[in-house]
């Protein structure tokens, strides 16, 4: 169902292409911050890359799916029990790689600022370890600011609904840049 679901976004986004007034392309980038929810794991740094089209539905309203590659990593917990020992605590750093596909609801507070909201679905494409989820949904929400036409900043906090192993939600914070390419163009010419 979940994967389906997935399945489904893109075609929901090409829809909505016909009722868009205008579009933009465009590619991102950045770094995060990713933790598990938990007190004894560090913040880890996180990189992401990857592009997204922007369709303008009114004056204030914009939908953006994005399509990302990220890179994350945790550190998780390990308990070793050898017959006739002690048992040995050690902490493993984990690295995953997903396929990502936001979509946002960007509300324009002023030309140059807008809020934003959405759902997020991942698919791991590489996680060595067996007991983490290979498919991952997540609440996203953030702020965006456009210095030119073309150039933004934006920061955004993703935090997992579902737990990537059977004890740890994974969050993390994104801080990064975007380009739009060229002038708005109707989307019917897309």
């Amino acid at each position: 169902m979940k994967k389906n679901l997935l399945l489904l976004l893109p075609f929901i986004a090409a829809a909505l292409i016909t009722r868009a007034q205008t579009s933009h392309l465009g590619v991102k980038g950045g770094i995060g911050f990713s933790s598990p929810n938990s007190k004894l794991n560090p913040v880890y740094h996180t990189f992401y890359a990857g592009g997204f089209v922007n369709f303008k539905l009114n004056n204030h309203w914009t939908l953006q799916p994005e399509l990302l590659c990220y890179y994350t990593e945790y550190r998780q917990g390990v308990t070793y029990v050898i017959p006739g020992r002690e048992p040995e605590h050690w902490s493993v750093i984990l690295r995953d790689f997903y396929l990502s596909l936001p979509v946002m609801a960007q509300y324009h507070i002023t030309p140059k600022l807008y809020a934003e909201a959405g759902p997020e679905a991942s698919l791991a494409l590489y996680a060595p370890s067996d007991n983490n989820r290979r498919f991952n949904f997540a609440a996203s929400a953030g702020i965006g600011y456009k210095l030119s036409s073309s150039l933004g900043v934006s920061a955004r906090y993703m935090h997992g609904v579902k737990k990537m192993n059977n004890t740890e939600y994974i969050s993390n914070l994104r801080i990064g840049i975007d380009y739009t390419f060229g002038k708005s163009k109707p989307a019917a010419s897309i």
